[in-house]
């Protein structure tokens, strides 16, 4: 809604000339409630005057129906919208040039940021968080990889919405950044945290075995905790357990 067409209400002359003022309201934003302008002057209507009050609320009354509303002729509002435009306008083009010198790059170089393409994501992609943007809770975590879905995707305005936190529920906020997670970043998700033991085989026929998890997609060597690492065709997390130490 254009803010300076509030408190304004211009008087219908004619039907004609109503169904105009309906459609420039109309254009800027307004719901006019399915009016048409067919209550004006030449019937001699005494609410024939169409315009917005201070909440930006349409509707057509008398003239003195609303004692801040301020008369206008449909010229007057059009002229109100075109200089706001044009003012707007040389202010964009203003800070454009301020922001160029300031980032020291070309207009060229800013306008190709600025009309990238923004990635697109749908249930069941993987994704990694990059930025926090400032959120302090604790059911999700910076660097770490979830599946976009659950009850909260595409709802609400949240662009951040998975199937499972970090404590497993459907959940979403819309300040934290994220970018579709890498091929070896996608092997984290859901895998075993660092130092959890697995059993783990290379094929289905072989015998398992037992390995700690580096968390990152991969496993220790010989039982280690830590250094060299591979990955498995398969494994098995095993829940609180650990080997006993070797000497």
């Amino acid at each position: 809604m254009n803010k300076k067409l509030f408190n304004t209400q211009i008087e219908a002359l004619n039907t004609a000339h109503g169904a105009e003022i309906i459609a420039f309201y109309k254009e800027q934003g307004f719901n006019t409630w399915g009016l048409e302008g067919t209550v004006t002057l030449e019937n001699q209507n005494n609410c024939r005057f169409y315009g917005v009050n201070y909440e930006g609320d349409f509707d057509n009354r008398t003239k003195y129906g609303n004692s801040n509303i301020r008369t206008i002729t449909l010229a007057e509002a059009q002229e109100m919208v075109t200089t706001s435009i044009e003012v707007n306008k040389k202010d964009m083009i203003n800070f454009f040039n301020e922001l160029c010198e300031k980032l020291k790059i070309s207009k060229e170089e800013l306008l190709g940021n600025l009309t990238k393409d923004e990635p697109e994501y749908k249930r069941g992609d993987l994704v990694m968080i990059t930025d926090m943007n400032g959120y302090e809770g604790n059911i999700f975590s910076l660097n770490k990889v979830y599946k976009l879905g659950g009850e909260f995707f595409d709802k609400n305005k949240i662009n951040f919405a998975v199937e499972k936190d970090d404590k497993g529920y459907e959940n979403g906020v819309v300040s934290i950044e994220f970018r579709h997670a890498t091929d070896e970043e996608k092997l984290t998700y859901n895998f075993p945290k660092d130092g959890q033991l697995c059993f783990v085989r290379n094929e289905i026929n072989h015998v398992w075995q037992l390995r700690y998890s580096n968390g990152k997609g991969k496993f220790y060597f010989k039982q280690k905790k830590n250094g060299d690492n591979l990955s498995y065709y398969e494994y098995r997390a095993i829940c609180n357990c650990e080997l006993p130490e070797t000497i």
